[in-house]
């Protein structure tokens, strides 16, 4: 694989309020302290209260653009690189469309898991350094915890929520170097 000249513009993040800390999770589940720092190596997580995918999604999009100095009418396509989406149809990334309140802007999920995020990266690069898009917003966006079985301690000790998105645009030098993705 070539070189991609693509690169990061921008970033921006949104964590939900409630942080939750391995022990208190050890606690309220009943699971001797230091099970989930041991098993996950993660002593801290955020689990959302009120907040969906979309709503974190968009204020992370909006913290990434302002990081990138670009206007939301630059934009070519919304890509939602999360591994849980918000649900089925519309997808995450037109939730985040209509919550940015962007018209004539492409918007589509792609999901590979823990993955989407450089599946998301190395597709996106792709198809900027072949002209179709010039700004793209990659929005990473879950709220995993909803779903976390207590019972599994490797699961619901490594997992929380929260978001992250970045704007790509083409890059005169450097950009993606390489990538491997195998199942």
């Amino acid at each position: 694989m070539s070189k991609i000249p693509v690169k990061i513009l921008g970033t921006g993040t949104y964590l939900p309020a409630r942080l939750v800390t391995s022990a208190a999770l050890e606690k309220e589940l009943g699971y001797p302290l230091g099970t989930f720092e041991k098993t996950s190596g993660v002593r801290n997580r955020y689990f959302a209260t009120h907040e969906t995918s979309s709503e974190m999604g968009a204020i992370a999009a909006e913290r990434a653009l302002s990081a990138a100095n670009l206007e939301k009418t630059r934009i070519d396509a919304i890509i939602s690189v999360s591994g849980v989406p918000q649900q089925a149809i519309p997808t995450t990334a037109a939730l985040i469309h209509r919550k940015l309140g962007m018209k004539g802007t492409v918007a589509f999920d792609i999901n590979s898991t823990c993955l989407s995020f450089l599946t998301g990266l190395v597709c996106m690069g792709h198809l900027i350094a072949q002209g179709v898009y010039r700004h793209v917003l990659l929005v990473s966006a879950d709220v995993a915890s909803v779903g976390l079985n207590p019972q599994d301690p490797k699961t619901v000790s490594l997992f929380g929520d929260g978001a992250a998105a970045v704007v790509l645009g083409p890059a005169a030098t450097g950009g993606i170097l390489a990538s491997h993705f195998e199942t």
